[in-house]
């Protein structure tokens, strides 16, 4: 009995020992967990034993718009109020392609995408019945016509990861670099209501070049509804580190005008918001091989404070606008938007 006993205690001893110095090692180790078995399984579309890769292709119906953008402006005779006339912003075709490939490591992927968006417009006014139209250094004109120029080239490569939070959400947390080309140019004839020169603004040009690249993050959810229909709700931004060139030229009547311009480069970073809302649809066929998806939604990228301002004298007074071009340093302040629609398909092999 006795022996018996003093075998219980020693056995008691040495597990309290074994344990202590088990807590012992985990307290001092300093070596990481090992990865568990998929705590958040992949939700990407792919396919079976098929290459992995990917390609999109999207039509796109946007709208430029960008702020202080008159050229002429009109002032009934007699009454101190005026009327300005931007240049005309209307919506235009453009498109968007893309290639990936689904990564076998860790399900992420990889992709690279090429957006282009070039517009053209062209606007006039001429002087209304009854008022008197000027242009922005305030010189009365019979007419004006406003030609506005957009070319729009972007670079994107980034890599993420779609995975399953819940039963019906799926989120992709994507990084990767961003590469933007922007011209942005407006050339503005006036015709004056004189022939006499007298040093007013015949024409102007103001054109806008703009080089940046930088890092990309956002976040990518698609919301399932069943019958492969779900909502996808898409959030990106991005720091562009680049060079800007603007340049204005004013000619006018007189030759001591003429060829009053300006030039500069200058370096900055602009913040670049990408926001995105739709509806898609998905289905894999022939065992799972491909996969095919269409998907339709509303974009809106805002590039904050992209284009500079060349009228920093500009102020309105009871006689209308009043810009005036001696101040021709160019300020940063004015934001470039593209908003509209998309409509687009994904293939997968």
């Amino acid at each position: 009995m006795k022996n018996t006993f003093k075998t219980v205690l020693a056995l008691v001893a040495f597990s309290a020992l074994s344990v202590q110095a088990e807590q012992s090692n985990q307290s001092t180790s300093k070596k990481m967990p090992g990865p568990v078995s998929v705590p958040n399984p992949s939700g990407r579309w792919g396919v079976t034993g098929g290459a992995n890769v990917f390609f999109t292709a999207e039509a796109l119906v946007f709208k430029i718009s960008q702020e202080s953008t008159p050229y002429a402006y009109s002032r009934v005779d007699g009454i101190n109020s005026s009327t300005a006339y931007s240049i005309d912003q209307q919506y235009k075709w453009g498109f968007r392609v893309a290639a990936g490939y689904n990564i076998p490591h860790d399900k992420w992927d990889v992709v690279g995408t090429y957006t282009r968006f070039n517009v053209s417009t062209t606007s006039s006014v001429t002087a209304p019945v009854g008022s008197t139209l000027f242009n922005m250094s305030g010189d009365s004109l019979t007419a004006a016509s406003n030609y506005w120029t957009v070319n729009f080239n972007m670079f994107d490569v980034e890599q993420g990861r779609q995975f399953f939070v819940s039963k019906y959400l799926r989120i992709r947390p994507k990084f990767g670099l961003r590469n933007v080309f922007l011209d942005n140019d407006q050339n503005t004839t006036n015709s004056l209501d004189t022939i006499i020169p007298s040093g007013e603004v015949t024409s102007t040009q103001m054109n806008e070049h703009f080089w940046g690249m930088g890092v990309l993050g956002g976040l990518d959810t698609v919301w399932t509804f069943g019958c492969g229909i779900s909502l996808y709700g898409n959030v990106a931004l991005a720091g562009l580190f680049g060079y800007s060139k603007p340049t204005l030229q004013v000619n006018s009547d007189s030759t001591s005008l003429a060829g009053y311009n300006t030039a500069g480069h200058l370096e900055n970073t602009k913040a670049n918001l990408d926001l995105a809302l739709g509806l898609r649809w998905d289905r894999n066929f022939y065992d799972d091989r491909y996969h095919v998806g269409f998907n339709f939604g509303f974009e809106q990228h805002i590039f904050f404070n992209m284009l500079h301002d060349f009228d920093s004298n500009s102020d309105v007074n009871n006689y209308g606008l009043n810009y005036e071009f001696d101040n021709l340093v160019g300020l940063s302040g004015r934001d470039f938007t593209m908003s509209g629609w998309t409509l687009g398909m994904r293939f997968d092999f």
